[in-house]
């Protein structure tokens, strides 16, 4: 026997979705959008950004984890700087100073 899991209501309606978007995803690095001179959509990067895109297109609704991200005005995962990776500079590499 297959294990439903629970469905939550992710926003009241359109406009609440559109301006919850674009204070979250429109400020995220993370976020993917429609490119339209080539008519191609990446790869999703956030999955709770595909998540609501799906649910604004479906049922409305979504997991217990989009729920929460949704219900908070600033997405716990929105991403809005790069990680900078530090290099390890090899202290035996000759360093020429350029």
């Amino acid at each position: 026997m297959e294990k439903e899991s629970k469905k939550y209501q992710l926003f009241s309606n359109a406009t609440e979705f559109m301006v919850w978007q674009d204070n979250n995803c429109g400020k995220c690095i993370k976020a993917v959008w429609y490119n339209e001179k080539t008519n191609t959509f990446p790869k999703y990067r956030c999955a709770v950004q595909r998540n609501i895109e799906l649910a604004s297109v479906t049922d409305g609704c979504g997991t217990q984890r989009d729920y929460e991200a949704t219900k908070k005005s600033i997405c716990p995962y929105r991403q809005t700087e790069r990680n900078s990776k530090n290099k390890q500079v090899d202290k035996n590499q000759l360093n020429l100073g350029l």
